[in-house]
């Protein structure tokens, strides 16, 4: 008898949400730009629609974001939309999503989001006194311990040759594991170089040699843990439910040991590799990412003076302070995690934001989506407003979250096709 009542809950359960399954949550905004002053009310409007049509009579979970604080109210639809008028006193971001039915239904739910006074947003942990210091340190720890590198040549066509680099970094340490390509008999000083970081996972790195080739650069996609590259899928399955399960959280309250000191360490490794090819112009070295890779683009152009663009959309591992003064914070959200041990005084020397803060000259194009719940607006925001170059632009689009449009891509793209080209350049500092 209890199995049929158990089969039978289950029935209607998956009837209930197949009902709602072509009926799509809509939140929108009185504002085009969703900017507004601290104080001001932001006016959620929230609907049901089936194709295109309004629809009323449909269960809605209405999930809200402000800063940190997170509310979910239930609802059903009416004649008349749901209207919330709502407000922050301080700099940052609030969401809504509207969800059909239950709390887990994304696929069809509707978002909007609101920034209050953007251009105020700062970290929410201080960048520490020493934190320059600190990287150059590192930074002179890591040249030190470079080994020789390995590079196994991959194949050579399109007027490119590329090879499976590895680069030693002392015993016990991953290694820089990439992939880096280069035009067939390019001459001395003669090519600009392209460095590009990985999201976050568990990957091999990504061929480049189409970019030797189109663009005539030095190339290299970096693998952010230091793995063979080329291998099958099922080899980096196991890596990340397994060895590097849960990486991101580890760590954070020792500056010694929280992962991203190695990922970090490899990413200088990276910069320092490709400046010293006889190919490299010594003029032109572009960083990019998205997400974690934006993250790390970020953290090349502040470590490294000579970088002279960094493109980084949606990136990650910013602002991990943000709840300190009621914001979301970025990926990972370590201090969230059970595992982390987080201090946010550890936390603050491996915030893309505060290496943000020392771009000094470089280009800086960056992307943001404002409701992105992965890389919160908020945190994008931190980063962005203490970039101390004054060449820097921001991509916003208010309908994104942590994917953004074909059209930003090619945006990001075109910037870099130009500044490899030359048109933008700066000249490195003087050895």
């Amino acid at each position: 008898m209890g199995k049929k009542i158990f089969s039978g809950v289950i029935l209607f359960a998956l009837a209930w949400a197949a009902a709602w399954a072509e009926v799509v949550g809509k939140v929108t905004l009185d504002r085009e730009n969703a900017l507004y002053r601290a104080g001001e009310k932001a006016v959620f409007t929230i609907t049901a629609e089936e194709d295109g049509k309004a629809k009323t009579g449909v269960p809605l979970t209405l999930m809200i974001f402000n800063g940190s604080e997170q509310k979910i109210e239930k609802i059903v639809t009416g004649e008349q939309p749901k209207v919330l008028e709502l407000t922050r006193d301080k700099p940052g971001f609030i969401m809504v999503q509207a969800r059909p039915g239950d709390v887990k239904n994304y696929r069809n739910m509707g978002i909007a989001g609101a920034g209050f006074e953007v251009e105020k947003i700062r970290q929410g942990f201080p960048k520490p006194a020493d934190f320059d210091q600190f990287w150059v340190r590192v930074k002179a720890e890591v040249k030190a311990k470079m080994g020789k590198p390995v590079l196994k040549e991959v194949k050579t066509q399109n007027g490119a040759v590329e090879y499976d680099l590895t680069l030693p970094l002392g015993e016990g340490e991953a290694p820089l594991s990439a992939y880096y390509s280069k035009p067939v008999n390019a001459a001395p000083k003669s090519c600009p170089a392209w460095i590009s970081y990985h999201g976050a996972g568990v990957r091999s790195a990504n061929k480049t040699g189409w970019r030797s080739a189109r663009f005539k650069c030095i190339s290299m996609d970096v693998n952010a843990h230091g793995i063979p590259n080329g291998k099958d899928a099922e080899f980096y399955r196991k890596l990340s439910t397994g060895e590097l399960s849960n990486y991101w959280n580890r760590g954070f309250d020792s500056v010694d040991k929280c992962y991203f000191r190695g990922m970090i360490e490899r990413l200088i490794a990276s910069l320092e590799f490709i400046k010293s090819q006889p190919e490299w112009d010594g003029r032109i070295l572009v960083v990019s990412g998205g997400s974690q890779g934006g993250g790390q683009a970020l953290m090349a152009g502040g470590v490294d003076e000579d970088v002279t663009m960094v493109a980084a959309l949606v990136p990650a591992m910013c602002d991990h302070g943000a709840y300190l003064n009621g914001r979301l914070a970025g990926w990972p959200q370590a201090h969230r995690s059970r595992i982390s041990n987080f201090k946010p005084e550890v936390a603050a020397y491996f915030d893309s934001a505060n290496f943000a803060s020392s771009i000094k000259k470089a280009k800086v194009f960056v992307g943001v989506g404002y409701i992105d719940v992965t890389c919160s607006p908020d945190s994008v925001y931190a980063a962005y407003n203490v970039i101390a170059s004054p060449d820097k632009s921001l991509l916003i689009e208010t309908r994104s979250g942590h994917a953004l449009s074909r059209d930003a891509y090619n945006k990001q793209n075109q910037q870099i096709y130009e500044h490899l080209a030359g048109g933008t350049a700066k000249p490195a500092r003087a050895k």
